[in-house]
């Protein structure tokens, strides 16, 4: 019977654990709720503003799954984004500089260079040639602009920017150059077979058109360029420097006009490696339709101010021979995607021999004499023959037909002595293409006629 109280007694006493237990449970669970509570006026407190700056904007299960997640950031970033597109007023602009770049033509109209334009990973040397030009035309060379902006350059499709569909994406405009690929690799096949590292620029004396500008080595002799030895300052041009200097000086810059030859300049700053000094560097720009070229090295002595590009050197043997001074073109057509032509090409200064005074004395630097091959060809050329300060040796030229139905200026050049042996090559090939024109266009007539 004692035992029996003992017991009863010990559950009464273990009671109120029970309760301060339950107590705390609910204690708890309160907090939780007014937790929440307060959380939610918080949130609702901060958010306020927001919502009555849009207030239009009903609330969705999508909308509070966002801002359930996390989201909010990526939300507003998207609505700030429409917000900033419109405030541009992009539906009143003319052009759409955002498009994808359209692709380069040659002059027959056979696409050579595209965004879909593939690595060509040395199966053609010639390919690789092209293509590397092809870029740096591009604006795909780094610190070059090219002629992208131009491939860019499309009237705006969608012309209201805040329109409920999507308009097809722009592609911009094709640009058909002067090049003639098959010249180009019959030239470059000649000097690869007799493994001579250099090139050739070909352009049409009347017009400045350029149709060749290849080459085997796509070694740099400057870090400007990236690998173009066609743009690059490594020609010696004393012939022109020394007759520039004897003359007064108002006639020293009617001749640097005329020849675009160190009128324009570039200053930019270097620091050594080794001592850390600050060395300025003057640059001379040449002009052509496409891009300024940058024409003296890193590296030149005080003794090389006269070298220029290979294209450059054309261009003065160019401009010499037509009596004409106007930036080489490289830039034939501006075309849409239908394939009509687009007049965005801008109107180039040119200037008239008649400011030149001493052009006798420059073209007596030219030997003139007759092709062995094609006797009916009359060539003027100059040979360079370099100095101990200038390692590439050139020739540069004219090649005239009789029938004046050919008319060219050319540069070959290279380290080796060999390349001033193949003006009678050059010849040839350009032979073979007025003899090919020819035939296509009495094969013309001779369909006109059946007809």
């Amino acid at each position: 019977m004692i035992q029996h109280q003992k017991q009863e007694s010990e559950i009464r006493f273990a009671r109120p654990k029970h309760r301060l237990f339950m107590i705390f449970i609910i204690l708890i669970f309160i907090f939780i709720l007014f937790s929440t509570l307060f959380y939610d006026a918080v949130y609702a407190f901060f958010t306020g503003f927001y919502q009555e700056e849009n207030a239009e904007q009903v609330q969705t299960k999508s909308s509070f799954a966002l801002k359930y997640n996390g989201y909010d950031l990526t939300a507003n970033a998207r609505q700030n984004l429409a917000k900033e597109f419109e405030s541009y007023n992009i539906k009143y602009t003319d052009y759409n500089f955002y498009a994808q770049k359209g692709r380069i033509l040659d002059k027959n109209g056979d696409v050579i260079y595209s965004v879909e334009t593939k690595p060509v990973l040395y199966t053609s040397f010639y390919e690789e040639g092209r293509n590397r030009v092809c870029k740096y035309l591009y604006g795909d060379l780094t610190g070059t602009e090219g002629i992208s902006p131009l491939m860019r350059t499309i009237p705006n499709i969608n012309p209201d920017s805040l329109a409920d569909t999507l308009p097809e994406f722009p592609t911009g405009y094709d640009v058909q150059l002067f090049l003639n690929p098959a010249l180009e690799m019959q030239i470059y096949d000649l000097l690869e077979i007799n493994h001579i590292k250099g090139g050739c620029i070909i352009q049409d004396l009347p017009s400045g058109n350029i149709e060749v500008m290849t080459a085997t080595s796509v070694t740099s002799t400057e870090s400007e360029k990236s690998g173009l030895t066609q743009l690059e300052a490594c020609l010696n041009s004393d012939f022109l420097y020394h007759i520039i200097r004897k003359q007064e000086p108002e006639t020293q810059e009617s001749i640097k006009k005329y020849f675009d030859y160190q009128l324009q300049s570039a200053e930019f700053e270097q620091q050594d490696t080794e001592s850390g000094e600050i060395r300025k560097i003057l640059k001379y720009c040449f002009t052509t339709d496409f891009d300024l070229i940058f024409e003296q090295q890193n590296n030149m002595k005080t003794s090389d101010v006269s070298e220029i590009s290979p294209l450059h050197m054309n261009s003065i043997t160019q401009r010499l021979f037509s009596g004409v001074s106007q930036p080489p073109c490289l830039i034939d057509k501006v075309l849409d995607a239908q394939g009509r032509e687009i007049a965005v090409l801008p109107e180039y200064p040119s200037t008239e021999i008649s400011v030149l005074p001493v052009q006798e004395e420059l073209k007596a630097c030219y030997e003139p004499y007759h092709s062995e091959s094609h006797k009916d060809y009359q060539i003027s050329v100059m040979k360079y023959q370099p100095e101990k300060y200038a390692d590439f040796k050139y020739i540069t030229g004219v090649i005239l037909s009789e029938d004046k139905k050919i008319q060219k200026a050319f540069t070959l050049y290279s380290k080796d002595e060999k390349i001033l042996q193949f003006t009678d090559s050059i010849v040839y090939f350009i032979n073979q293409e007025y003899a090919q024109e020819r035939r296509n266009e009495s094969e013309t007539e001779s369909v006109s006629e059946g007809e």
